[in-house]
């Protein structure tokens, strides 16, 4: 597990060991000394997740407790409570299973579904909204003065500083099943169950095209103004055919098939002797098998190299075999 903070990253090793690093400074307030408890080989605390804040950090251990470090108020009053955390969460009675760290706030969760709050509420970040009543909470996430819940039956829920519009939640979100959620400076996220990505906030933009081909997603993250989303594990292709007549006229355009194997789906770049001229967008046509037409003119008399490389996923790439073909003037053949 990782996280990062505006001036300190965390990680989480495989022994359950905690790695920290940054906040030098000014911005140094302890947040990047891990207690000698959580660090390796073989801590004697091991931590299953971490939570970077503005001048705090979090950890959730491997027995379902909450431990907080940093606000050492070195270079200024940063201290407003964010250590604090409630005596159930931190002696074991309640087990907590995530955690979230704001500016000068934290939120945890606990495995009844209940959400615990605490630090700075001078925006109204840690006074849990009525809406939270009765209800059971899956996932939590914070930034600055935003807090941010999950509920189990796929809505969200978001209170604090709305002055950057990540608490104004969009209609989009309406109906629809939320599988993982992120806040960040001026953006916050929320993935839904079929794969969709949902931005809001005042540097929320659409899913660029080139990203979203790659759907559907399988989580998502924000930054300060910018959104990360992780894909479906790809489908390697077993093997990509360029399929054209051997020969044709000058006067006709030059219709050429594709078909890959191994997926149902993707983009496949055409290209004639390393020139791209075409993108063909793939469809399903049976099992594991995905084929695509293009329609190429202009192509000058002499003998032209096609090549058909998959790219349907960020990761799995794949190139046909070369196929020449010879466009003879008008008359010729």
């Amino acid at each position: 597990m990782i996280d990062a903070g505006p001036w300190h990253s965390l990680a989480v090793l495989a022994d359950g060991s905690v790695r920290a690093w940054g906040a030098g400074g000014e911005t140094d307030e302890g947040q990047a000394d891990v207690p000698a408890a959580f660090t390796g080989p073989n801590p004697q605390r091991p931590v299953v997740d971490v939570a970077a804040g503005f001048y705090h950090s979090v950890a959730l251990t491997r027995d379902a407790r909450v431990v907080t470090w940093g606000a050492e108020q070195n270079f200024g009053d940063v201290d407003e409570g964010q250590l604090d955390v409630p005596d159930p969460l931190e002696d074991g009675t309640r087990h907590a299973i995530d955690v979230a760290a704001g500016g000068r706030h934290t939120l945890a969760l606990d495995s009844t579904g209940r959400v615990w709050a605490w630090g700075s509420d001078d925006q109204g970040q840690v006074s849990l909204p009525a809406e939270l009543d009765g209800t059971r909470a899956v996932a939590v996430a914070a930034y600055h003065a935003v807090s941010m819940a999950l509920l189990d039956d796929g809505r969200v829920i978001a209170w604090g500083d709305d002055g950057t519009g990540t608490v104004s939640l969009p209609p989009e979100l309406t109906g629809q099943r939320i599988l993982a959620i992120d806040v960040g400076a001026e953006i916050a996220v929320a993935l839904t169950a079929s794969g969709r990505v949902i931005s809001w906030g005042d540097s929320a933009t659409p899913v660029p095209a080139a990203i979203a081909r790659h759907a559907p997603f399988r989580t998502v993250a924000a930054g300060g103004r910018h959104v990360l989303v992780v894909h479906r594990a790809p489908k390697t292709p077993t093997s990509v055919r360029v399929l054209t007549p051997r020969q044709v006229r000058a006067d006709r355009p030059v219709r050429v098939g594709v078909r890959v194997a191994g997926v149902e789906s993707g983009t496949v770049m055409l290209t004639d002797g390393g020139r791209q001229v075409a993108v063909v967008r793939l469809e399903r046509a049976g099992t594991d098998v995905a084929t695509g037409t293009a329609r190429l003119s202009g192509l000058k008399a002499g003998r032209h190299t096609l090549v058909a490389t998959f790219a349907g996923t960020a990761t799995a790439a794949s190139a046909s075999s070369p196929v020449r073909i010879v466009k003879v003037r008008a008359g010729r053949g």
